[in-house]
């Protein structure tokens, strides 16, 4: 790998990671706001498998 390749690929992860720590505060603001309400994995897993059976029919 050039060098080129590797500053275009340490400035494109860059921007990867600004926009997750966007995408992280952004949440974390929803969720401490009450704006949105946790939901557990158990009852995420449960809301997936009723849709997709919802799908299948």
């Amino acid at each position: 790998m050039s060098t080129e390749d590797g500053e275009m690929n340490e400035a494109k992860q860059a921007e990867i990671d600004a926009a997750w720590d966007e995408a992280i505060a952004r949440r974390l603001d929803e969720l401490m706001s009450g704006k949105v309400t946790p939901v557990s994995g158990r009852e995420t897993r449960a809301i997936a498998r009723a849709r997709s059976a919802a799908r299948r029919r």
